[in-house]
């Protein structure tokens, strides 16, 4: 009788587990019901006819989605599942105002992801959380007023991070201090009359640095001392710097004037 009950009642947990994670499971959205043109994006890219023809094993294979100049004005959860090896995602020249928080879960093989000239005025809160391997990010050309703290902090394999042309005047703490493998970095045509002490301090792979066309007229003490990499540093049309010299990045660093009035510091 003992074993018989304890059999049922290992029955009983199977059925139970089971029906649990079938209840668990994250369906993804059929490819017909996904924005208009992330559908016809996916169509193409999976050289199908029709959105119902495209197989889980289409999605899987694809490698580039280009959705530039499409007219989207707006993504819902969903429009990217199952596009488990996708490396670069170009959704730049769009109308988007804004992105679903989660929009990106499931993209965690993504290396390129481009989404400049958009009129994004926010960014959720651990949007860029999965994507580990990214190596590109580009948000110029947008209305961003703000960033969460902490965005960046999983980007640890990025290299080119571009926040150009936006309406950002300030930076919160620490926002750069887990990209310790950023070559270029772009804060330039926004509206920061001054940066943070310590904000460049760990970026130590650091070689182009631009912060052009801001309203700029000094910079804390020993700002540039951990850019030991630096070899180009765009300070032109900002406020008037001091008429000497001015040292940039260390001791001994002269600065030099390009054509274009571009600053740089040659290490």
């Amino acid at each position: 009788m003992y074993i018989t009950n304890q059999r049922y009642f290992v029955f009983i947990l199977f059925i139970f587990l089971l029906v649990f994670s079938m209840n668990d499971i994250t369906h993804a959205l059929p490819v017909c019901d996904r924005t208009t043109q992330v559908r016809d994006g996916i169509v193409a890219a999976a050289g199908v006819d029709d959105c119902s023809n495209v197989t889980d094993a289409h999605l899987a294979a694809i490698i580039t989605l280009n959705l530039k100049s499409k007219g989207i004005e707006t993504l819902k959860n969903g429009d990217f599942d199952g596009l488990s090896a996708l490396k670069f995602l170009n959704l730049s020249s769009n109308d988007l105002s804004s992105l679903p928080s989660g929009i990106l879960d499931n993209q965690t093989a993504l290396k390129g992801l481009y989404l400049g000239s958009n009129e994004l005025l926010s960014l959720p809160s651990g949007i860029f959380n999965n994507q580990t391997a990214l190596t590109s990010l580009y948000l110029t050309s947008n209305e961003l007023s703000s960033l969460p703290s902490g965005i960046f902090d999983n980007l640890t394999a990025l290299t080119d991070l571009s926040l150009g042309s936006n309406e950002l005047s300030s930076l919160p703490s620490g926002i750069f201090n887990k990209l310790t493998t950023l070559t270029s970095l772009s804060l330039a045509s926004n509206g920061f009359s001054s940066l943070p002490s310590g904000i460049f301090d760990n970026l130590a792979a650091l070689t182009s640095l631009y912060l052009g066309s801001n309203e700029l007229s000094s910079l804390p003490s020993g700002i540039f001392n951990n850019l030991t990499a630096l070899e180009k540093l765009y300070l032109n049309n900002n406020e008037s710097f001091p008429s000497t010299p001015y040292r940039i990045v260390r001791e001994g660093c002269r600065r030099t004037v390009q054509g274009n009035g571009a600053y740089w510091c040659p290490l």
